[in-house]
């Protein structure tokens, strides 16, 4: 019999296998990411009920076999559903944004316990927040870190081609830090910033995630910031400029979030 591990996780994504089962795919505090299969979820009276639902912070229990890439769910308890979270649109969009980022940053069986914490944390204060501005602003401290933990932190102390301390006006996506008014010119691919711009995201990188939900950013500031974001998170970790999650949210309401890529 395989052996039984015991973890908390958090629902990526689902598919359904046949008639009444679905393969989920979760980010577990103890093994990283883990596709396994769920044996009669879809059926009326599962045992499952809702807790095998995208964006769910649950508790597992797993049938996990070191020699194949699929394991067998056997139970699964509700942790935090974030109903608040679920209950508008901003919230749907930008939590499936933070699963979505968090699936596509991370390989199969890659434990980060740092990241999970950070997951978790980020659809906490999401859930409690009552505006799209915390939203947002959390939500891109949270790539940031995510980025961060993955090993690609922006540099932001010194220009990365020749150590000048001097003030920035440009971000060089592929070195991934800022440059300084005389190396700017010389990037084939930068974005522009100033003293302002940088000191946000600094604020971003640092500042408690409960505090940037009570004292959001203003929307010009998020604009900023969210285009030098998305872009070096998209260079870096692959896929569209902008996350599906903040695209069918532009979709839906026939604008970009106001806080995202694309925003007017």
């Amino acid at each position: 019999m395989a052996p039984i591990i015991k973890t908390e996780a958090i629902v990526l994504r689902t598919r359904n296998l046949r008639d009444s089962s679905k393969i989920a795919v979760t980010f577990s505090e103890q093994y990283g990411k883990l596709d396994s299969v769920a044996r009669g979820v879809r059926r009326t009276k599962s045992r499952f009920g809702a807790s095998l639902e995208p964006l769910t912070h649950c508790y597992l229990v797993i049938y996990h076999r070191r020699d194949r890439t699929l394991h067998t769910i056997s139970e699964a308890t509700i942790i935090h559903s974030f109903q608040h979270l679920r209950s508008w649109l901003p919230g749907i969009s930008y939590g499936s944004a933070v699963i979505e980022s968090l699936d596509r940053s991370t390989g199969s069986e890659d434990p980060n316990r740092h990241l999970f914490d950070l997951a978790v944390k980020t659809l906490e204060e999401m859930d409690a927040s009552e505006s799209e501005a915390a939203l947002a602003t959390i939500f891109w401290a949270y790539l940031l870190r995510l980025l961060g933990l993955v090993g690609y932190a922006p540099r932001l102390r010194k220009c990365v081609v020749c150590g000048s301390t001097a003030e920035p006006s440009g971000f060089d996506i592929p070195r991934g830090g800022i440059l300084c008014p005389r190396c700017a010119p010389l990037s084939d691919y930068s974005l522009a910033i100033n003293d302002t711009l940088r000191a946000f995201v600094l604020r971003l990188q640092s500042a408690p995630l409960a505090e940037l939900r009570l004292k959001p950013a203003r929307s010009t500031a998020l604009s900023e910031v969210s285009l030098l974001i998305d872009r070096f998170f998209s260079f870096h970790l692959g896929g569209p400029a902008i996350l599906n999650a903040l695209e069918f949210h532009r979709r839906t309401i026939g604008t970009a979030p106001p806080n995202c890529p694309g925003a007017t």
